[in-house]
């Protein structure tokens, strides 16, 4: 489960960002979490919940955004949703596409004290 690692990172980050800006409590977290990163949502709150124990975020809410995976097809210039991992352009049905969102995994925001 790499997602406990991911929440250490995490709640690392958090802290740290906080105490730098003078805070003493991380109450908030606000994440981007795209469909394509490799990280799944629930073991992720699972995780952070054991890593924030003991830490200046132990309590934190973790709001995580989640988004869409989302394609430009290079040949037509098309921008479309992909529900499976077909990475086809609806349009023009061409392979050449890049993805423009999906692979996020950001912290966003802190709310802090």
């Amino acid at each position: 489960m790499h997602e406990l690692s991911v929440a250490q990172s995490i709640v690392e980050t958090a802290v740290e960002e906080a105490q730098a800006h003078g805070a003493s409590r991380v109450v908030g977290i606000n994440l981007q979490l795209g469909r394509m990163s490799g990280v799944q949502r629930e073991p992720l709150e699972f995780g952070f919940e054991i890593s924030s124990k003991g830490t200046a975020a132990e309590g934190a809410t973790l709001k995580i955004t989640e988004i869409p995976l989302t394609i430009r097809c290079r040949s037509c210039g098309a921008e479309s949703g992909v529900e499976a991992w077909e990475f086809i352009c609806r349009v023009c049905e061409s392979g050449d596409v890049e993805i423009l969102t999906g692979r996020e995994l950001a912290i966003v925001s802190l709310d802090v004290e």
